[in-house]
């Protein structure tokens, strides 16, 4: 049985209701005890119940490392990753692990593939942040287009697949129920409107100064956990610096500071140690901190969808929190620039076609090896959108 759940950040009695006993099919078990809980237990509940183990996918590591340290204790748990490969799964080959969280890329280690046939049975595979395998794929992680129902039920006889998101456009809710077989009939689908958070937005002057001004005026400046969007790496390091020159304690947060400082940094703003986060799109999402007082866009998002996300880190402890944006039309018109950049056109792909497929039947059965660096300049394509097309020409080849 595979399921999606669509919900913004908990899933309500009626939700768990229908989907967990679909999950264990056992539809006598009674759940109207539990009123309002984080979405994890629908996955606990269930690795309690089914006899085999359970495969959380997960993009992040911190996300990781969090969700395992929330596992119950009559729950063995443990997480895959490169450094830790050996010992976890010798624990899978001995039966010893009953939740193994996992990043996207071990489905493509054979080495892990081949342990997962040949340990005990996988009852059930969860895809957390599931919109991934649609939108975000090209920029974010190509690796989840790798999740698809042709590998995780004929290739390691999954059993069901529950895949849990909180970007639920009509497009995503398609790409991700085609990739993984999803009939529309398990669809769990409820909107939840947050009546918490106040938004403004501001036509501004001069951004960096008024950013200042915002966070030192009421009601921003009585906020303790502040999170600063921007769209560019340079950006959250110039204005951290600021911040903290006026007396904000404050750190910046990208996907160019090492992966050590990064959880520092998370650390630091979990534990309320500092004030303001200035982070680009890459933080948030393994962020375990309910009492978030205010989101602020110093740069404006790249689409609704993004933009509804990141204010949804805020208030989530149900206090009232703030939302305010920044707006120029200098910003939205380098944005709707770099917005058209990320395109492909119709010749490009052309040519790479015919290189994967020439019109030479003497090349038919042939492996055709590309290079990643020198193709993608070849083919005029970023290397971020050749990798993506590949694995899309790979998966309607298989």
């Amino acid at each position: 049985m595979d399921i999606l759940i669509v919900k913004a950040q908990k899933i309500e009695r009626d939700d768990t209701y229908f989907a967990l006993p679909k999950l264990i099919e056992k539809p006598e078990i009674n759940y109207s005890q539990l009123v309002s809980f984080p979405k994890s237990l629908c996955y606990q509940l269930s690795a309690l119940i089914l006899p085999g183990i359970t495969l959380v996918v997960s993009p992040l590591l911190a996300l990781m490392i969090d969700q395992l340290k929330q596992l119950p204790p009559l729950i063995s748990g443990a997480r895959s990753t490169l450094e830790e490969s050996s010992e976890t799964l010798s624990q899978l080959r001995q039966g010893t692990i009953k939740v193994l969280f996992v990043s996207p890329e071990r489905f493509l280690n054979k080495e892990f593939l081949s342990a997962i046939s040949a340990g005990p049975a996988v009852s059930l595979v969860v895809i957390d942040k599931a919109h991934c395998i649609s939108e975000w794929s090209h920029n974010f992680r190509p690796s989840f287009m790798r999740l698809r129902a042709s590998l995780l039920h004929r290739s390691l006889n999954v059993g069901s697949v529950l895949a849990m998101t909180a970007t639920a456009t009509t497009t995503t809710l398609d790409a991700i129920m085609s990739a993984l077989d999803i009939p529309f009939t398990n669809l769990i689908q409820n909107a939840h409107l947050r009546d918490n958070l106040r938004l403004s937005a501001s036509l501004i002057k001069n951004r960096m100064k008024d950013l200042l001004v915002l966070i030192k005026s009421p009601p921003f400046a009585d906020v303790k956990g502040i999170i600063v969007y921007c769209k560019f790496q340079s950006e959250t390091d110039q204005i951290s610096r600021y911040l903290n020159d006026n007396n904000i304690s404050a750190k910046s947060y990208h996907s160019g500071i090492f992966a050590k400082e990064r959880g520092n940094v998370q650390e630091l703003f979990a534990s309320n140690k500092i004030r303001v986060v200035v982070a680009t799109v890459a933080f948030g999402m393994g962020l375990d901190k309910r009492d978030v007082g205010a989101v602020i866009h110093y740069s404006l998002p790249g689409n609704l969808e993004e933009y509804v996300q990141e204010i949804g880190r805020a208030g989530r402890d149900g206090r009232l929190s703030y939302c305010h944006l920044f707006y120029d039309d200098e910003m939205y018109f380098k944005l709707r620039s770099l917005m058209y950049s990320e395109g492909v056109d119709e010749y490009a792909v052309n040519k790479f076609l015919s290189e994967v497929f020439p019109a030479d039947k003497s090349s038919c059965g042939k492996i055709c090896s590309l290079i990643k660096e020198s193709a993608s300049r070849r083919f005029d394509m970023k290397e971020e959108t050749f990798v993506t097309s590949s694995w899309e020409l790979a998966i309607l080849i298989y």
